[in-house]
């Protein structure tokens, strides 16, 4: 019987967005367009099965114009919470199949005229790891990833395109994972860079690509459990 390791990790996010298309608030899209699905694990070992189970919170009540802040004529003030599912299976010692779900907690606009709320199911996942480097003396890693999104709702109108608690489009996402451990700190540092690409979806509406770049720590509390911090800077 195959041993299988479980981690469940609680992993508080700060974001940090900037956005170079018009209208756009600095944290508006980022529980919709790019909530965080693909964990921070590299690959696995053969049979090893990994939950992650995370939450995300953003606010901002400023407007931008590329990336300079201008007048702020329509929303007050935004924030969004997001609940994020993952969960990875090491199917060879290279390769690593994965598969998540994102819900929408709160999506909240407050602007001069109405106030906005919605929740909602986001999207669905399906991905895969594969290892391109691995040192088990130094305890570090480089690992290809790719991820393909599906919308758990449709999207028929443009008018309130960014309140809605989903894009309502596939997404196709590439990156590279890095991983290195710190055995004498017990820490374990892992960063990773992504792009994602959209279709269009229902309302003929197309999406720009976003690119990604995380930072973060993770330090293990008892043997299934570990915490973490994570930064992630994004550019749409």
């Amino acid at each position: 019987m195959k041993r299988i390791l479980i981690f469940i990790i609680l992993i508080s996010l700060i974001a940090i967005d900037i956005y170079s298309q018009c209208g756009c608030m600095s944290s508006m899209a980022s529980g919709l367009l790019s909530p965080s699905t693909v964990n921070q694990a590299g690959t696995l070992r053969k049979g090893f099965l990994l939950l992650d189970l995370n939450t995300n919170y953003t606010t901002g009540n400023k407007e931008y114009s590329s990336t300079r802040i201008v007048p702020n004529v329509t929303v007050r003030e935004f924030w969004n919470s997001t609940l994020n599912f993952n969960a990875s299976y090491g199917i060879t010692k290279k390769l690593t199949a994965s598969i998540g779900a994102n819900y929408v907690i709160q999506n909240n606009i407050k602007t001069y005229i109405f106030n906005y709320k919605s929740n909602g199911w986001n999207s669905a996942q399906i991905g895969a790891k594969y290892n391109l480097m691995f040192n088990p003396k130094d305890n570090y890693e480089l690992t290809a990833m790719a991820n393909l999104s599906i919308p758990l709702q449709s999207v028929d109108d443009t008018t309130y395109m960014y309140l809605q608690p989903t894009s309502g489009a596939v997404a196709y996402t590439a990156g590279l994972f890095y991983h290195k451990g710190f055995s004498n700190l017990n820490l374990d540092f892992f960063s990773s860079f992504s792009s994602t690409f959209w279709s269009s979806n229902k309302a003929k509406y197309q999406f720009g690509t976003i690119h990604s770049l995380t930072l973060g720590l993770t330090k293990p509390i008892i043997e299934q459990l570990s915490m973490g911090l994570t930064t992630n800077i994004s550019y749409k």
